[in-house]
């Protein structure tokens, strides 16, 4: 490589030398040191940096005439320098591309303005932050008011109470007590006795075992068993309804018995009702009205409705439970009150401090 770089003649350009001179021509006589070779080496001027140069003070606009045209010559005469031309334009174009064109008091200004919109939009979001929590605060505390005001309207409407129990009812579930309150929707389930709900105008005897169904203050369900049912003045309407029938009231003291083996049975003691036997799409099919002392069976599985004998055993079994005295079949009327002897039957004079008082001045006045 050193004999190679020896042999190889080199112009040194802006050097005030003639182009004409070579290495063997610059060097002393006597041995050349390969050291000082590549000093002479590096000074010369590179092609490809002093384009970059050009290129650079074309740019910055610091390049004049002589510099354009040697520029051009470089450009011209080298593919190499060329290349290097067009990547420096390419570099300069990112530059220019990144550069901020605006002056400091503009940039200084952009970034007021970009640090004031940012906190107009924090606090547009501490904001919203702030509304969306009154508004879920509010609506709590107007759920909570709702639910409390709600809760006591659509609490069961108290219907009645329990007007009377024998000694012996019990219930087949929960606890029953005298005067009870007893809401729309409540099952009153007796296990034994005889329980008697007073609603208006309307009293309602459960013969155990049987379970009731109050809806509202016109209309119960029978589930089960035994129930008589009196309805006063202004209580017109009262419907009991069981699985195979509806019974309605016009006024009157009737018992349904439901079971589901054998149907449904109405019996009427005083009154009218209007008996139905219900399909199964609980519409009424058949309809027959019942008079004191008459009685029926309606069964929804044979789809019959029948008149059959009056049975008064539920009604003389309240009577019972109640004290009262009930009439024996052979019987019209109650029997009298037995007569106690004439001396227990005198009613006794009644004696105070005054009476005695006057009856003795009275004597003292026919004395005198």
């Amino acid at each position: 490589m050193i004999l190679l770089v020896f042999k190889t003649q080199l112009r040194l350009p802006n050097q005030g030398l003639p182009g004409s001179q070579t290495l063997e021509q610059l060097s002393p006589p006597g041995p050349v040191d390969p050291l000082a070779i590549c000093l002479i080496m590096s000074a010369e001027p590179n092609p490809i940096i002093e384009v970059r140069g050009l290129a650079d003070a074309l740019f910055d606009g610091n390049l004049d005439a002589a510099g354009v045209a040697r520029l051009e010559s470089l450009i011209d005469n080298s593919t190499a320098c060329l290349n290097a031309y067009v990547e420096r334009i390419d570099l300069h174009g990112e530059l220019l591309d990144q550069a901020d064109p605006h002056s400091n008091a503009q940039a200084a200004l952009m970034v007021l303005t970009d640090f004031t919109d940012a906190c107009t939009a924090r606090a547009a979001r501490n904001a919203y932050r702030l509304y969306a929590f009154s508004a879920a605060a509010t609506l709590a505390v107007c759920c909570l008011t709702g639910w409390l005001f709600w809760s006591d309207i659509l609490k069961p409407v108290p219907l009645g109470s329990i007007a009377h129990m024998t000694s012996d009812t019990r219930a087949s579930s929960g606890t029953l007590e005298l005067g009870q309150v007893v809401r729309a929707g409540s099952t009153l389930s007796v296990k034994s006795g005889v329980l008697s709900i007073e609603l208006p105008h309307v009293m309602l005897d459960l013969l155990g075992p049987a379970r009731l169904k109050l809806n509202d203050l016109h209309r119960v369900e029978l589930q089960k068993g035994t129930l008589t049912v009196r309805v006063g003045p202004g209580g017109e309407g009262f419907t009991v309804r069981t699985a195979d029938a509806e019974v309605v009231d016009f006024g009157t003291e009737f018992s349904v018995k439901y079971d589901s083996g054998q149907g449904t049975a109405v019996s009427v003691r005083h009154g009218r009702v209007r008996s139905s036997l219900l399909d199964h799409e609980n519409v009424s099919s058949k309809v027959l009205e019942l008079t004191a002392n008459r009685a029926a069976r309606l069964q929804r599985g044979t789809a019959t409705l029948s008149e059959v004998v009056f049975q008064p055993e539920a009604f003389e079994q309240v009577d019972r439970a109640r004290g009262k005295f009930t009439l024996s079949p052979d019987r019209s009327e109650p029997p009298p009150t037995p007569l106690l002897p004439c001396s227990a039957n005198r009613p006794r004079p009644r004696i105070t401090f005054w009476s005695s008082l006057n009856s003795k001045m009275s004597s003292c006045r026919r004395i005198w």
